[in-house]
């Protein structure tokens, strides 16, 4: 024979609670909440990327035209320099002049 209602849900006569308005509200705001809450934490670590890459162009823009000041003497340093880095880095010409104008 088959399992009893009570044996079915745990529950004595087998049924299970009927869900109130209050219950689903209460839930919403949760979700509400922890929603809110990983949206600020995804936006956090979009700025917090955004700012190490800044540094980085920084330091890599202050580097290569320090390079090139050391080597002014050479009018075609500057465009060897941009062209050997990124042939060498794996990374667009573009992108590698990119980060020097930000020094």
């Amino acid at each position: 024979m088959g399992k009893s209602s009570k044996e079915k849900t745990g529950i004595p006569g087998g049924q299970l609670p009927a869900k109130s308005s209050a219950v689903l509200k209460g839930y919403q705001q949760i979700l509400q909440d922890v929603q809110a809450i990983l949206g600020r934490a995804v936006h956090l670590a979009h700025k917090a990327v955004d700012q190490v890459r800044l540094n980085a162009y920084w330091e890599v823009g202050e580097r290569m035209v320090r390079g090139e000041l050391e080597n002014k003497d050479r009018a075609d340093y500057g465009s060897h320099l941009v062209a050997n880095m990124a042939k060498d880095l794996g990374i667009s010409r573009y992108e590698l002049a990119r980060m020097s104008t930000v020094f």
